[in-house]
C-alpha cells in the first residue's frame, strides 16, 4: 500500500494547473485499488488533479460497477469510465482453483453505495475511454496510474486512429502522456 501511495504521489508533481489523471485499475482482488480511486477522487475534489477517466482492466464485469460506486460516493459520475472486454479475469468469483476472485467485495459496494453503472455492459471499452480522454487533453499533460493489469494500456498502444483522434495509440500516448506510474512503484516517461 505504501508503494502505491508513493507511486501515485510521485506521478503528481505540484503544479498551478491541475494535471490530468487516468486511473487504470483491476478493482476487486484487494483494497489497494479502492484506496487509489478514492485518493484520485480526493485529489480531484481539491484541485490537485483533473480526473479524466477511470478504466477497469480485467474481464470481471462487476469491476467497473465497483468503480462507479466509488465515483458516485464522491459525486463524480461525470468522469469517463471504460472497461476491458476480454476474457482474462472474467470469472469474477474465482481467480485460481480454490481461491476467491475479483468479487471479494464488489457486489457489496455496488449494492451498498449505488452508482449508475453496475457492470461492463453499460460502458465503452477501456481503449475508447483512454482515447477520448487523451484526445481532449493538452499535450504532455496526462499522468496514468496503472494499478493492476496492463491490458488496456497494451490495447491502447496497439490501437489505430478513430473518431476521437486520428493518431495511432502509440503516437497519441507520446503526445499526451507525461508519465505512467504502475503499481510496483516503477515510473516511465512517455517521451
Amino acid at each position: 500500500m505504501r508503494n502505491l501511495l508513493a507511486a501515485t504521489a510521485s506521478a503528481l508533481s505540484v503544479s498551478a494547473v491541475p494535471q490530468g489523471l487516468i486511473v487504470d485499475t483491476d478493482m476487486g482482488f484487494d483494497v489497494d485499488d479502492v484506496v487509489a480511486v478514492c485518493l484520485a477522487n480526493s485529489l480531484h475534489m481539491n484541485g490537485v488533479v483533473d480526473l479524466l477517466a477511470v478504466v477497469h482492466d480485467t474481464g470481471c464485469k462487476l469491476g467497473i460497477g465497483g468503480v462507479s460506486a466509488v465515483q458516485n460516493f464522491y459525486g463524480h459520475n461525470n468522469v469517463t469510465l471504460g472497461a476491458w472486454k476480454g476474457q482474462f479475469g472474467s470469472d469474477c468469483d474465482q481467480h485460481y482453483a480454490g481461491t476467491s476472485g475479483q468479487n471479494q467485495y464488489l457486489s457489496r459496494i455496488i449494492g451498498g453505495m449505488g452508482g449508475p453503472v453496475k457492470d461492463s455492459s453499460q460502458v465503452g471499452s477501456g481503449v475508447a475511454a483512454y482515447r477520448s480522454a487523451l484526445a481532449a487533453a493538452p499535450d504532455g499533460s496526462v499522468n496514468i496510474a496503472s494499478i493492476g493489469m496492463t491490458t488496456n494500456l497494451a490495447d491502447l498502444l496497439a490501437s489505430s486512429g478513430d473518431g476521437a483522434d486520428a493518431r495511432s495509440g502509440y503516437d497519441l500516448v507520446a503526445a499526451k502522456v507525461a508519465k505512467v506510474v504502475y503499481m510496483d512503484g516503477g515510473c516511465t516517461s512517455a517521451r
